[in-house]
């Protein structure tokens, strides 16, 4: 009887959460489901806004048991008014005719096992022109102690403020271009991450399957969940240190807050010994938030050294370098509400060559939070300019709704 009965409380509880999922919670449920968000919410504050805000989140974690378990939904969908006739996908032009365009569809869910083992699990159905379902972050760990913790999984390497930062955190639309073309995001290894003195100081040091390189500079580097293993290439070991000795600064570009002084540094390295080229990649980043300023500076070193007997076909003969510097100023105007960002970027895709591939962008855009951190409406305008070579009509103008649960 005991045995029926647990059975029946689980599945009322499972139906419960299916609910919230469909339709949202009930106040009943709410008081149920208060245990802390599995992952912290980037723009959680003060105020009668946040706190809405905040007991929302709660109601979509569900309590079943020892597991907390919250749903993960991002979509991003584009207008795009106008873009020059010279814009190209694979140069990393957000699109090559006006229009609309499904920039992200994500779905998944997070969660928590015993207050210490944290995980996550999502699929992206925009990965290619068909819609297809990819694995995105499949990932779990141990973080009972805040000086060490271990992840297992796919997941973010720890490389680059920009690219660690969410897809739905930044303050314009895209993350830098330099960062989409020179940083891994997501691979599949282990990691040993932490922090200490209230994350006056932090590290992250991982191991991962070889990384793989697009010869197009700017598609960069390929995500592979490696459901058939490493087959082609070697291992990629990463590290990062970090401190933000003022306080947290959240999980966004954005001074959303409108706080106080808070400053966050961070050195990050990686080398992948590829079976087709090895690559050594350096960077560094500061990013200052003040009463509604932010200001993020980067600066990333890519090296590629291609393997005489390659495991895969590649069309790089020769060592390149890449070089790139970012540079981003934003001001909220309205708290939690209302902001404008200005970002400037130079690349040089092979130090060793002068050609149309070097370029500048600059780009400005507002971003407004329609509905607290869940509906969040931005329009950015970006002028790239190439460096040497003919000039090309490859501007753009960008439009975009998303939805971050």
């Amino acid at each position: 009887m005991q045995s029926r009965a647990r059975a029946l409380v689980f599945g009322a509880q499972l139906s419960a959460f299916v609910s919230v999922l469909a339709i949202g919670a009930t106040p009943a449920l709410a008081q149920t489901a208060a245990a802390p968000a599995p992952v912290e919410n980037a723009h959680t504050t003060s105020g009668d806004d946040d706190d809405r805000s905040r007991d929302f989140r709660e109601m979509l974690h569900v309590d079943l048991g020892p597991l907390t378990i919250a749903p993960v939904v991002l979509l991003q969908a584009q207008a795009i008014p106008y873009v020059g006739k010279d814009s190209f996908l694979q140069a990393g032009d957000p699109a090559e005719r006006a229009g609309f365009r499904m920039r992200r569809a994500r779905f998944g869910v997070e969660g928590k096992l015993y207050d210490r083992v944290p995980f996550k699990i999502s699929a992206e159905f925009s990965s290619d022109e068909q819609g297809t379902a990819h694995l995105h972050d499949a990932w779990f760990g141990y973080d009972k102690w805040k000086s060490v913790q271990v992840f297992a999984g796919a997941r973010d390497m720890p490389f680059s403020r920009s690219a660690m930062v969410e897809s739905g955190g930044g303050a314009m639309i895209e993350r830098p271009l330099a960062v989409r073309a020179m940083a891994p995001f997501h691979q599949l290894g282990m990691s040993v991450e932490g922090h200490f003195w209230k994350g006056a100081l932090g590290y992250a040091v991982g191991v991962y399957n070889g990384l793989e390189r697009s010869d197009r500079f700017y598609e960069g580097y390929g995500e592979n969940a490696a459901l058939l293993g490493n087959r082609f290439d070697g291992l990629t070991y990463a590290g990062r240190l970090e401190s933000a000795p003022l306080g947290s600064l959240g999980n966004t570009i954005e001074d959303l807050k409108k706080g106080p002084f808070r400053v966050g540094m961070g050195a990050s390295f990686f080398f992948s010994n590829g079976g087709t080229r090895d690559l050594l990649g350096a960077g560094g980043d500061v990013l200052l938030h003040s009463h509604g300023f932010h200001l993020l500076g980067e600066f990333i070193s890519n090296h590629s050294s291609p393997h005489a007997i390659p495991t895969q076909p590649t069309s790089q003969i020769s060592t390149v370098q890449s070089l790139a510097v970012i540079g981003e100023l934003g001001y909220v105007l309205v708290k939690n509400r209302l902001g404008i960002n200005t970002r400037f970027e130079w690349i040089d895709p092979n130090t060793s060559v002068s050609d149309e591939a070097d370029s500048w962008l600059a780009s400005g855009g507002l971003a407004y939070h329609v509905l607290h951190d869940f509906l969040k409406a931005n329009l950015d305008f970006t002028h790239r300019q190439e460096i040497h070579g003919n000039s090309l009509k490859n501007d753009s103008l960008v439009f975009q709704l998303q939805l971050n649960l």
